[in-house]
């Protein structure tokens, strides 16, 4: 994690080891002489599972009980109760009560 602008974490999140969350970018439409880093908030809402390796980019909002699959990198806001996955992320299944069911 990097703290160069507002990170916000809700409660009850997981974070899975060697996760990034990124909250400053590059600015590329500046000269490359006079680029400047860019502060952008992210936020991490209550509930989330982030799993080992995901690459979370700034100013990205992960949504209340979302999980985002290992090696995914969110490039775009997660909506509430979604599973997203790949590079770059994207949404794989809704997290219903049957995902929450499997146990019982």
């Amino acid at each position: 994690m990097n703290g160069n602008a507002k990170l916000k974490i809700g409660d009850y999140v997981r974070i899975s080891p060697f996760v990034l969350i990124n909250t400053a970018g590059l600015d590329i439409r500046q000269n490359f002489r006079q680029r400047t880093h860019r502060k952008i908030p992210t936020t991490i809402e209550d509930g989330v599972w982030i799993n080992s390796g995901a690459i979370i980019n700034p100013g990205v909002t992960i949504g209340q009980n979302s999980t985002i699959g290992a090696g995914a990198v969110v490039t775009k806001n997660v909506p509430p109760n979604e599973f997203w996955v790949g590079i770059p992320a994207r949404r794989s299944d809704f997290l219903t009560n049957k995902w929450y069911n499997q146990g019982s």
